[in-house]
């Protein structure tokens, strides 16, 4: 059976034991390969035009997808962690934000200017 982990508090655990098992700079590492492997899937499913192919590729396309976000969910609780004598995990969610938040504005504006237009 599958564990629920819908729960931050679980997934958090889990992150905790990794990084105390791994280290961060193996985290860091990691992370890097997942982003090379969803590039590779991006690629392959930009070039599938094959119905059947195209399925499995999509597949692993959303596979790599879900290995980058719990990366970056593990990346972030870690500087949660690493970070907390000199930020709060609010200001790091807020930097966060607001840095997001420039770059749809960054994409919104090329976007209205044509800029990104095929």
């Amino acid at each position: 059976m599958t564990k629920d982990w819908s729960y931050k508090t679980e997934r958090n655990e889990l992150y905790m034991r990794l990084v105390g098992s791994c280290g961060v700079r193996n985290q860091m590492t990691k992370l890097c390969e997942e982003l090379s492997e969803l590039i590779q899937a991006t690629c392959k499913l930009n070039g599938h035009v094959n119905i059947g192919k195209r399925e499995q590729t999509f597949d692993n396309f959303l596979n790599e997808i879900t290995d980058v976000n719990i990366m970056l969910e593990q990346i972030q609780y870690m500087l949660d962690v690493q970070y907390l004598s000199t930020l709060s995990k609010d200001e790091i969610k807020n930097k966060l934000e607001m840095k997001r938040s420039n770059t749809l504005d960054r994409l919104l504006k090329r976007l209205e200017s044509g800029e990104l237009d095929q």
